[in-house]
């Protein structure tokens, strides 16, 4: 009869250790290698992993998870809505339909307005205006984590 030896402690704890380096690779990869789109024209930055691909648009950016299409619902959208330059928060209210559960908050450090329309399949809308008085709005259709976290990375530009 053949006798299989049993594993040193060594070989175990080896291969744990090594294991355990492979799994905070792919969490560094996935979280912390991240490209930034960088929006000069109307002074934004907003950051996303590698997993997730931008169009780079000017006016409107589309930040989406790699390989899947918008139907998927994997993505955001940044879009500037310089056609509404100079509104007061009031008429943005208007804008954003303040009765479909919107919140004030403050975002990148200027006012803003949370909301959810789950009706209309927009999961998360967050508008502000930069400092010239221009309105962006964040569409955020994917509602995850990754996205939350990107969200999290948008910041005006001094």
């Amino acid at each position: 009869m053949l006798k299989i030896k049993k594993p040193s402690r060594f070989v175990i704890v080896y291969i744990l250790i090594f294991t355990l380096i492979l799994l905070g690779l792919g969490y560094w990869v996935k979280y912390y290698r991240w490209d930034t789109f960088r929006n000069k024209k109307y002074n934004f930055e907003v950051q996303y992993p590698k997993n997730w691909v931008s169009n780079n648009g000017e006016v409107f950016l589309i930040i989406g998870v790699r390989g899947k299409s918008e139907q998927e619902g994997e993505f955001i959208t940044i879009r500037v809505l310089d056609v509404y330059k100079g509104l007061e928060f009031s008429d943005i209210d208007i804008y954003t339909g303040i009765n479909k559960d919107c919140k004030k908050i403050v975002f990148a450090g200027r006012n803003a307005r949370d909301c959810l329309w789950e009706d209309i399949g927009t999961r998360h809308i967050i508008v502000f205006t930069n400092s010239e008085g221009i309105p962006i709005e964040i569409n955020d259709v994917a509602y995850n984590d990754d996205s939350k976290k990107i969200i999290s990375t948008f910041r005006f530009l001094k």
